[in-house]
């Protein structure tokens, strides 16, 4: 969603005061990278950890309950593995705005985030005149 020129404005104005009040946090928050990219979680992960570390999270109960810590620490270590198992799904992909998955089709229905800003423009229209 592109910005308005009111919020570019805003934001430049923000990043010119920055600059100037701590020039030394502001070079560091810039990106140098010319590719930018974030993370992503494999939802087979998410879903295979998340089913470990609950089922970890029962063998703990069950420690609890029958009061033996050796199962209550198998448990924990149960727990551990799904959390990693998960981490170890997470990858970098690309974060280019003009980019998009080749898998992914454009959306053919309206966002909720358009349907958002055409119902504020309307209001907008309607409480100016």
């Amino acid at each position: 969603m592109a910005l308005s020129d009111y919020e570019r404005n805003m934001l430049e104005q923000l990043e010119a005061q920055l600059k100037g009040e701590d020039p030394q946090l502001a070079t560091s928050l810039a990106s140098d990278d010319v590719e930018q990219t974030r993370l992503a979680l494999s939802v087979r992960h998410v879903v295979l950890g998340l089913i470990a570390a609950v089922a970890g999270l029962g063998v703990v109960a069950t420690g609890v309950a029958t009061e033996m810590i050796i199962i209550g620490v198998v448990g924990a270590v149960i727990v551990w593995f799904g959390l990693m198992y998960i981490l170890g799904g997470m990858s970098r992909v690309s974060a280019e705005p003009g980019r998009r998955p080749a898998k992914a089709a454009p959306p053919t229905v309206e966002s909720f985030m358009e349907r958002q800003k055409r119902a504020f423009e309307q209001r907008r229209e309607e409480g100016g005149r």
